[in-house]
């Protein structure tokens, strides 16, 4: 009889692939592996599982004498978790929801030994949140942009935001036409303003509101569920 192990990862998260191998002792071997609905093929040594739950999966070898033998593997699917939720408070960017084993990255770069729900006074960048659970499993943020520029200070191409006269003016550019929702909070995190804008077919949105009480100011730009922040100081 010939020999044959089938081994790989037996925890498999959703959305992922593991790989399994088949090995043996024996001479010029045959791999028949089922069930064939979740495998990148059904021979060779080498095979990719794809499970949308609980399975076992199942190899037959055959060696160069026409003799049988087979061997199987039980893989555990694991559902991931809600994915954490980045919000911008203040000077702050804050982790809601899924908060368990967190790992910061900034502009897809690792934010080394940093694993609290909050970050204050972070760089200017674009930030993901990823969680890890006790199976190994890990779920991301959606990303979000934080922007923090004085008044006049230019974000992006052909964005600023400046205060004259009790005003505040803020203009930027999306790239494509989108709908936009602005908020302005107080650097307690208080709402004092909201209003949604529509960008003209450049993809340019502008708006000015009163404003004119003494503070630190946050301006919170929602576009398809991307953030921007623009800060201002009333002096």
């Amino acid at each position: 009889m010939p020999s044959i192990l089938v081994t790989g990862n037996q925890i498999v998260c959703e959305g992922d692939n593991v790989l399994l191998t088949a090995t043996s002792t024996s001479i010029s071997p045959q791999y028949s592996w089922t069930p064939s609905s979740i495998l990148s093929s059904n021979t060779g040594n080498l095979v990719y599982a794809n499970p949308l739950n609980d399975v076992t999966v199942y190899v037959t070898i055959t060696d160069n004498n026409f003799c049988l033998n087979n061997d199987s593997i039980l893989l555990h699917w694991i559902q991931l978790g809600i994915p954490p939720n980045l919000m911008i408070v203040g000077n702050s960017i804050v982790v809601t929801g899924n908060t368990q084993q967190l790992s910061w990255y900034l502009n897809d770069s690792l934010i080394a030994n940093f694993t609290n729900d909050t970050l204050v006074n972070p760089m200017n960048g674009s930030y993901i949140v990823q969680s890890i659970d006790s199976n190994g499993c890990s779920v991301s943020s959606t990303a979000i942009v934080y922007s923090i520029n004085g008044i006049s200070d230019h974000v992006e191409n052909n964005s600023a935001v400046f205060y004259t006269d009790g005003m505040v003016h803020l203009k930027w550019k999306e790239g494509n036409p989108k709908n936009t929702s602005l908020k302005l909070f107080d650097v307690s995190g208080r709402l004092m303003y909201q209003q949604s804008i529509v960008l003209n077919s450049d993809g340019v949105g502008e708006t000015s509101f009163k404003n004119s009480a003494k503070g630190i100011y946050f301006i919170l730009l929602l576009t398809n569920g991307n953030q921007k922040t623009f800060k201002f100081v009333v002096d």
